[in-house]
């Protein structure tokens, strides 16, 4: 099996044409096929939730691998996350309106573009669905195997808990030990924003779909800017999702039923 390059992967993602589309639902069917969907979905997402609390590691082990990366990161002479948060801070409405956008635009957006993709374009909503899930899956590898402290639970290195400063709060309320905090690495939210704004992009057949790619782009500014995430977290994200990308065209133009 070939793996393509990122030539042939950013070629993709022009206008799909020549392909079989996939039959149509009769129309009574769609809402119980599209719940059916949803279903699945969130059983998979409440597996990868409860898969990722067993895999919850010391804290000793995620604090002194967030210092490792952040020394790796000067190293390498990517941006300091402190001066981006410290312009966040600077500004307490924008600060607020970040978290808004960390705390509720990640899971709603990316099932309403999957229920869009659904109902429009089922290769695409296909496509998605697989990478989603495959990407899902294959991040959970790092999460037992990497425990990482974000940023704003690393004082000590100059970082500021936004949310909890300012508020709104995604974890302000979560019961001790309903949620795993110690798994920056990846980064889902960039992940995801990345997949969504690419099967837009395909699903797409006007210039402007390109406008899509602000999505990503915004909500890799605002981990990173809330102190949720390190630059690396969604490096990494992007890297693992380009990956199983490229293994999904390879698989399908193998089995010869697309590009």
């Amino acid at each position: 099996m070939s793996i393509a390059g990122p030539a042939s992967l950013l070629g993709s993602l022009g206008p799909q044409t020549g392909r079989a589309e996939a039959p149509r639902l009769h129309r009574r069917a769609v809402v119980p096929a599209l719940l059916g969907q949803a279903v699945l979905l969130g059983a998979l997402l409440g597996m990868y939730m409860w898969a990722r609390l067993q895999a919850a590691g010391e804290a000793s082990s995620a604090v002194a691998n967030a210092h490792s990366l952040y020394a790796w990161e000067r190293a390498v002479g990517l941006p300091d996350e402190l001066a981006l948060q410290k312009w966040l801070l600077d500004r307490p409405t924008l600060a607020r309106t970040a978290n808004t956008y960390y705390a509720t635009v990640h899971f709603p957006f990316t099932g309403l573009v999957l229920a869009w993709l659904f109902l429009r374009d089922r290769v695409q909503f296909r496509w998605a669905r697989t990478v989603l899930v495959a990407v899902t899956a294959a991040a959970l590898v790092l999460t037992f195997t990497v425990p990482l402290a974000p940023p704003r639970l690393m004082p000590d290195l100059g970082f500021t808990d936004v949310a909890a400063v300012l508020g709104p709060s995604v974890y302000a309320h979560s019961a001790s030990g309903a949620t795993n905090q110690l798994a920056a690495m990846p980064s889902l939210h960039v992940g995801w924003a990345v997949l969504v704004a690419v099967a837009l992009v395909r699903a797409g057949h006007t210039r402007w779909r390109w406008l899509w790619l602000v999505h990503p782009a915004v909500t890799w500014l605002v981990v990173v800017a809330t102190a949720n995430h390190y630059w690396a977290d969604g490096l990494v994200a992007v890297a693992m999702l380009l990956a199983v990308m490229a293994s999904a065209s390879a698989l399908r133009r193998e089995r010869g039923t697309g590009p």
